[in-house]
């Protein structure tokens, strides 16, 4: 079916004999399709079984076909195989906590100060919160890079709500270092964020444990020696959280993280996203007036590859919503727009200057 529907168009016709031939291909691809509706519906029991992969290849012919677009009726009968073919037999996935309920759980309670969190409490209830959105994620978000474009709020929510966390807790560890004028309180401060990156990375929420990495690694934090030097050995988990962060061998430390990782995990999107941007722009949706079958296949494989955990909540369950804490992230959490998050990093770069001020330059 799939090399039917992927026929390719003749070669050597003049504009009227190209034109029929599109208008044939066309009713060939529309033919397929409906082929396919029939058959997911009269015997759906061959997909449920799926001993060959059917399942998940299908799923990625009919994305494939979504993403292609070539006709309005082709994308139409697409969707509602897809929709059907997700349907069969599907569980339907029980979710550990919804966005709502947690942030209804910190509504009206007393935030908890920063200084009085544990970093273990901190950590388990901000992998809470990022468990609950990365749930919520569907694999049709990440479909052309929706998550980038100007509708990307309609295309993808819960992808931009991870990263609007992502900077929001990263924004966080920044101010909560620089405003400290104290050097000691300030090495006390740095030196909880790196437990807090700890806790994350050992409960598998690579996503908050890169942000605290990228909140560190912020100019004005990186650059403050003193405070570095007061927090001594614990420097050390730096270089563990900048394995989830770190490019190098096309992030090869992460994706052997993710290999490793079992039972409840929140993965770090930035770097699927990257992915997926990559297979969008260095390939072709079509060659040869065909769709590229290989580039869907890549896209299809990294999307299973991200969402593999959402069912797996089982480690997250043994922990308790803590309204308090979950107060003090929904403060936390705050979208700045563009002058905003400049005015931000300009005055946590004058805080640092004036914690720790240049060296004078050699006369």
């Amino acid at each position: 079916l799939v090399k039917r529907y992927c026929i390719p168009t003749p070669l050597n016709l003049t504009v009227e004999e190209l034109e029929d031939a599109k208008k044939a291909m066309t009713q060939i691809r529309i033919a397929v399709l409906l082929f396919m509706n029939i058959w997911l519906r009269t015997y759906s029991s061959d997909f449920t079984t799926d001993t060959a992969g059917l399942k998940k290849h299908t799923s990625a012919f009919l994305n494939a076909v979504i993403n292609a677009g070539l006709t309005p009726t082709e994308v139409e009968i697409a969707d509602q195989n897809l929709a059907y073919l997700h349907n069969i037999n599907a569980p339907v996935l029980k979710r550990l906590h919804s966005i709502e309920e947690l942030e209804s759980a910190g509504s009206g309670v007393a935030e908890k100060r920063f200084d009085k969190v544990k970093p273990t409490d901190f950590a388990e209830q901000v992998t809470l919160l990022h468990f609950a959105i990365y749930q919520s994620i569907t694999s049709r978000e990440f479909l052309k890079t929706g998550w980038s474009k100007e509708d990307k709020h309609k295309r993808s929510p819960f992808i931009v709500k991870m990263t609007e966390h992502f900077i929001a807790l990263s924004h966080f560890v920044q101010k909560t270092i620089c405003e400290e004028s104290d050097v000691r309180r300030r090495a006390a401060t740095m030196t909880k964020w790196l437990e807090i990156g700890e806790a994350c990375f050992e409960m598998q929420n690579y996503h908050a444990a890169g942000a605290i990495h990228a909140g560190l690694s912020s100019n004005a934090v990186h650059r403050m020696k003193k405070t570095k030097e007061q927090v001594g050995k614990k420097l050390k988990i730096f270089e563990k959280l900048q394995k989830i962060t770190s490019r190098e061998g096309n992030s090869r430390d992460y994706r052997e993280l993710l290999e490793k990782a079992f039972s409840s995990c929140v993965p770090f999107l930035p770097t699927f996203c990257g992915f997926l941007e990559k297979t969008e722009t260095a390939h072709e949706s079509q060659l040869f007036g065909t769709i590229n079958w290989n580039k869907h296949q890549c896209r299809s494989d990294t999307i299973i590859r991200v969402l593999r955990f959402q069912t797996q909540e089982m480690q997250y369950r043994k922990i308790d919503v803590d309204p308090p804490v979950q107060s003090l992230l929904a403060k936390v959490i705050r979208v700045m727009d563009k002058d905003e998050e400049k005015e931000f990093i300009d005055r946590m770069w004058d805080q640092s200057l004036l914690n720790e001020p240049r060296d004078p330059a050699p006369q």
